[in-house]
């Protein structure tokens, strides 16, 4: 049991933000879970910790101020946490892979669960329910994602490679669908604040392509002063700049493979390709 608890610390102070955002996910749903024990023996009130996280569509927000923040860490039901697990492990992978940057992932899962929770808030305040999940944060990134690198090609079961643009206009139509059908509406109202969120996020760093590229002042100061050692934090934007050319230079051969087949491709083209699947 303790080397399992040590693997878990080393692994969490190890690992990029990505992981530390599923440990801290993981780690608020299974304490809102473990409550229910509690709950059973009387100690605690039904859902106790979970009334303290979600964040209220109604009155009650003015008494839970912080719960437009923390309802993006929390989830109940098992489901919904194994989807938006496996969904924020996938799409934070490609998040990465696309801006190459921790910082700017830290600003899309936070802005992007905090602008879902706002619209979410604007448009259902006064409903009987509360707002829990990390899905508005992730649609944030897919969005963001889709809207720097509209080309580039994942795979999806049953349908193979699917440019990423197109993964996001579905996402999006079915939220849109699933709002127009009553079916839960707070939480996809959420969803497409996270899209908004995101699509802000991308215009605004295309705009500006060293923003958010490097930890804030303050949070410098921070961490010199907690490990009192000199940190040097270097802007990646150069890199994500031939990172993304190199990712659209990608697509252009899987688009010309489409049109006319393996063999039209140059002897160059098949090395660009043959290094880019073997990373």
């Amino acid at each position: 049991m303790n080397d399992i608890l040590s693997d878990l610390k080393f692994s969490f102070q190890r690992g990029g933000l990505l992981v530390k955002l599923i440990y801290i996910n993981a780690f608020a749903f299974l304490l809102i879970r473990l409550s229910d024990i509690l709950t059973w023996t009387g100690s605690i009130p039904h859902a106790w910790i979970l009334s303290y996280v979600a964040m209220p569509l109604n009155g009650d927000i003015i008494y839970r101020p912080w719960t437009p923040l923390t309802n993006i860490f929390a989830h109940y039901d098992l489901i919904h946490f194994l989807c938006n697990i496996l969904s924020l492990y996938w799409i934070g992978r490609l998040f990465l892979s696309i801006f190459n940057s921790n910082v700017r992932l830290f600003y899309a899962y936070f802005l992007g669960g905090l602008g879902g929770s706002l619209v979410a808030l604007l448009f259902c305040f006064g409903a009987n329910g509360v707002l829990l999940g990390a899905s508005g944060a992730i649609v944030c990134m897919l969005v963001a994602a889709a809207i720097t690198a509209p080309r580039q090609s994942v795979w999806l079961t049953f349908f193979g490679y699917v440019q990423l643009r197109y993964v996001a206009i579905a996402t999006l139509a079915l939220f849109f669908i699933l709002i127009a059908g009553m079916q839960n509406v707070g939480g996809n109202l959420a969803h497409l604040g996270g899209a908004l969120t995101g699509w802000l996020l991308a215009l605004y760093w295309q705009k500006h392509p060293q923003a958010h590229t490097t930890v804030p002042s303050f949070a410098r100061k921070s961490i010199r002063r907690k490990s009192h050692m000199s940190v040097s934090f270097n802007p990646d934007w150069q890199y994500n700049g031939s990172r993304a050319d190199h990712n659209r230079e990608v697509d252009r051969i899987l688009e010309k493979i489409h049109a006319k087949g393996y063999d039209s491709l140059t002897d160059k083209e098949k090395k660009t390709l043959f290094d880019a699947t073997n990373k």
